[in-house]
């Protein structure tokens, strides 16, 4: 019977992740659709209650300047009058109470300090591919935000970026963001899971303060320098206090393993290879099904756990602290991706946009 309900199961993932889109890099907008009409410097233009300013003239740019409407969903366009949106300025949204979902264009390069702070009842907003920078406090407040999913090529993310966005449950900071600035992740007190990629170099002190119910920060080799009380600690009352009930997964011999150690938080040793649940070097079929195996072994009422704390993070590929027939389809799907030329690790593949 259990081998009956596996097959099953990894039929539909099968099925399933033959559908899943594939995820490639955004290249920059065609420059051959801008408009031949010269502007100058400063010129405003409004459209659909949206407020743009040209800052840029030898390769004419807008940047959002308002949004002036008050209404439950934002679409901000790729081009306005033939030029090209790549900007969000500063504080563009900022306080609009009303705002539940914002969707921003492929040319996005640049998220502005506060552009949308305060906006809260903002619940997803999407974070294109060529999206490079986020500034200081940019969603700060966005306490219904949800799901945030950081797009692979993002360099930098400013002070308070993501400050007080107690909704969201998982964090992944791209490779490319080499230093994480403090107090980004300040009083997400829902986040559960922050996964530093493989490329971050730096945690500054104080980047992940107050974060109460944090159970797993995820810290890869290439860290070299964690300041004190970066990560792990509350402060009340005048004082830091440990966080109880997290854990620092990371490569034995390393930053990780010496500020796990340092600061009395628990360490759980990895190998970052994220669905690859035969050691092989390789995501394939197999690890899906060894996950989908787990799963009906977990489901048979017995309560039975083949994979050990490191197994179970390399297989919760949706950070839901549940391994199920999902995390199988995800895995199967990665697989799938590599079959038709993606060079994704796994990473980027999983965990960014």
């Amino acid at each position: 019977m259990k081998n009956k309900i596996l097959a099953a199961l990894l039929t539909g993932t099968l099925i399933g992740a033959s559908m899943m889109p594939y995820h490639a890099f955004a290249a920059d907008y065609d420059n051959s659709q801008t408009t031949e009409k010269k502007y100058a410097s400063g010129t405003e233009f409004e459209q659909d209650d949206i407020v743009y300013i040209l800052y840029k003239t030898d390769e004419p740019r807008l940047r959002v300047k308002e949004w002036k409407a008050d209404k439950r969903e934002a679409v901000v366009p790729e081009t306005v009058e033939g030029i090209i949106v790549d900007s969000i300025g500063n504080s563009a949204f900022i306080k609009k109470e009303n705002l539940i979902r914002v969707e921003l264009p492929s040319t996005i390069r640049e998220i502005n300090d506060h552009a949308f702070e305060d906006c809260s009842n903002l619940r997803t907003v999407n974070f294109p591919a060529c999206l490079e920078k986020l500034d200081s406090a940019s969603f700060n407040g966005c306490t219904a935000l949800r799901d945030v999913k950081l797009n692979r090529c993002l360099t930098s993310i400013g002070l308070c970026a993501f400050q007080s966005c107690s909704k969201v449950n998982s964090l992944t900071i791209p490779g490319y963001v080499e230093t994480l600035s403090s107090h980004v992740c300040q009083m997400m007190t829902g986040l559960y899971t922050l996964r530093l990629c493989n490329g971050v170099k730096k945690v500054v002190g104080e980047a992940a303060l107050n974060d109460y119910d944090q159970k797993r920060i995820i810290i890869p080799p290439s860290v070299e320098e964690l300041e004190p009380y970066s990560l792990g600690y509350r402060f009340h009352s005048g004082n830091y206090d440990g966080i109880t009930n997290t854990k620092i997964f990371g490569a034995k011999n390393t930053e990780a393993e010496r500020y796990a150690h340092a600061n009395k938080i628990p360490f759980v040793e990895f190998d970052f290879k994220y669905g690859d649940m035969d050691n092989d070097g390789k995501v394939t079929s197999v690890d899906a099904s060894m996950v989908l195996q787990e799963y009906v072994s977990r489901s048979s009422g017995k309560h039975e756990k083949g994979f050990t704390e490191a197994q179970e993070l390399k297989a919760d590929i949706n950070d839901d602290f549940v391994i199920d027939s999902a995390d199988a389809s995800a895995i199967m799907a990665y697989y799938v991706y590599l079959s038709s030329g993606g060079d994704y690790t796994p990473e980027e593949y999983f965990f960014c946009s």
